[in-house]
């Protein structure tokens, strides 16, 4: 019995995998869009070809998210995983590009943004045999690598929620919700870090939590996972150095424990926090010593030593406060309602894992008002809150723990809620990939200076409901290169591909019901006596 479980866990792992690259590939871009993604992609070419992560090459927007370290040479100000991490597929491009598989597709690849003349064909369609389009259709095949990372985050999330809540149904149900109903879809059709760094924050938490709350582990490998667990959010803060805000708190974790765990020797318990530590400290100190090779300084990311203007800095929280929770272009609740579902279903995560449900959610408040007192709190051009993609994991996490308790109670009909919603919040999603969110803010922030108003002064562009995405991301241009041949326009297709959506939803809903009642049956006192 204990086996057909693993093989069927196996089986849901595989295929939550492939459902959510299928998704989110076809909805993808397929080119880099983002000044911070070329750069980080600039870097990782570099490491290809030399070994080294410094860029050769300036974008036209000179000195942007560049410094100049000690060899003289210019090195990215973001963190370095992603570059690394990127490595084999940059590589894996470069040799599919010898063959000049693209010669033919030239005109249907997506230009990417940071290449010269990239962003004026993309808007005007103009300069197409000015385009290198080697360097187009090199980016286009790396561009599909956050693809499989997002994938790979929702088989993690679906892993982390069946070890604390023991239900599969419930599982599968709250990975849905991250996969098609939160930014972290959007977020894989980018070049961003986010992706990656959510997913080596989960895949540490999730062998922290393994360590502590599974019955089937090894004491033995207690330890072992505890260092992994603390290594790889070492990794996440060097892919996204915020993600290092989480670190306190998930030390707490290992101190202040709920059940059966809290039982165990405490001894055992301080050689687990070592072990952890252990793991996190590693990481930072490898980190360290690449901002010391390059800068002479252990903490300097290259942020405060650019040249050009500073990154950021401290300022007063309530913009961002505000701004983050409700902002027309950043507002959590806004562009990701899936959370407010999520803290509306935390009490049930709180009856069950009292302690590891207050850490939780003490870390994301944490990191909100942290990220609210920073002058880029918005992130800059990107979608809803960048910042705070790295807690959506942990604020969807409570659906599992109320969908248990909904089955647990034999409400199988209030699934379709649950559809519903899903439904509602996939659409959402749905209209930020149709609609082209760098190119829409670029076209504000150019209109603006049409005008001779500065967009970005006093985050008119993040804050000002008239130029909201919300609410005109439709009206410029379609996204997802594999539907810009669809003969609708962006409205129609964004109604015909989310009532798909949900027709593929409450199937999969019906099937999970129409199985738990066949289930129910089986397990009667009745057809037990039978």
């Amino acid at each position: 019995m204990k086996k057909y479980a693993l093989t069927e866990c196996r089986a849901l792992c595989i295929c939550i995998f492939l459902s959510t690259a299928v998704l989110f590939s076809i909805t993808h871009y397929g080119g880099l869009r983002s000044p911070d993604s070329e750069i980080v992609f600039r870097a990782g070419l570099s490491f290809v070809q030399s070994g080294r992560l410094d860029v050769r090459e300036e974008m036209d927007w000179k000195g942007f998210g560049l410094a100049r370290a000690r060899d003289g040479r210019l090195y990215p100000v973001f963190g370095p995983m992603l570059s690394i991490v990127s490595a084999p597929a940059i590589l894996a491009g470069l040799k599919i590009n010898e063959t000049d598989w693209f010669i033919p597709y030239m005109a249907r690849i997506p230009p990417s943004y940071n290449l010269t003349g990239g962003l004026d064909y993309a808007f005007f369609g103009r300069g197409f045999s000015q385009l290198d389009h080697r360097a187009h259709a090199l980016r286009f095949l790396v561009s599909f690598f956050n693809i499989f990372i997002g994938a790979l985050c929702a088989v993690v999330f679906f892993k982390m929620a069946h070890l604390l809540f023991a239900s599969r149904a419930a599982s599968v149900i709250s990975t849905g919700f991250l996969v098609a109903g939160s930014l972290l879809w959007p977020y894989s059709n980018t070049f961003f870090s986010e992706p990656l760094a959510v997913l080596f924050l989960l895949v540490g938490l999730y062998m922290q939590l393994a360590a502590l709350y599974s019955k089937d582990s090894v004491r033995a490998r207690w330890p072992v996972l505890m260092f992994f667990g603390g290594l790889m959010l070492g990794f996440s803060a060097a892919t996204h150095i915020s993600a290092i805000l989480y670190a306190p708190f998930f030390i707490l974790i290992n101190v202040f424990r709920d059940g059966e765990s809290a039982a165990r020797p405490r001894e055992l318990n301080v050689v687990m926090t070592l072990s952890y530590t252990a793991g996190l400290s590693l990481a930072l100190f490898l980190l360290g010593n690449y901002n010391d090779m390059r800068f002479g300084d252990f903490l300097e990311t290259g942020r405060t030593a650019m040249t050009n203007a500073q990154y950021a800095g401290w300022t007063a929280p309530w913009r961002g406060l505000y701004g983050l929770l409700f902002g027309s272009a950043k507002g959590l609740f806004i562009y990701c309602p899936s959370v407010a579902l999520g803290l509306a279903c935390w009490p049930h995560f709180f009856r069950r894992y009292r302690r590891l449900s207050v850490i939780l959610l003490s870390a994301v408040v944490f990191r909100y008002v942290f990220i609210a007192c920073r002058a880029d709190w918005h992130g800059g051009f990107s979608l809803g809150p960048r910042y705070l993609v790295l807690a959506l994991p942990i604020l969807l996490l409570p659906l599992a723990a109320s969908v248990k308790n909904l089955l647990a109670n034999r409400k199988f009909a209030s699934l379709y809620l649950y559809a519903a919603l899903l439904s509602i919040f996939a659409a959402q999603q749905m209209y930020f990939c149709i609609g082209e969110i760098f190119s829409y803010l670029h076209y504000v922030k150019f209109t603006a200076n049409s005008k001779n108003i500065s967009a970005l002064q006093n985050d008119m562009i993040y804050m000002d409901w008239s130029v909201s995405p919300l609410t005109h991301l439709l009206d410029f241009l379609r996204g997802p290169f594999l539907l810009k041949t669809i003969p609708m326009n962006n409205y129609a297709l964004w109604l015909v591909a989310s009532a798909i959506i949900a027709a593929i939803i409450f199937f999969a809903f019906m099937s999970l019901h129409l199985r738990l009642r066949a289930q129910e049956k089986e397990n009667s006192p009745e057809s037990c006596a039978l």
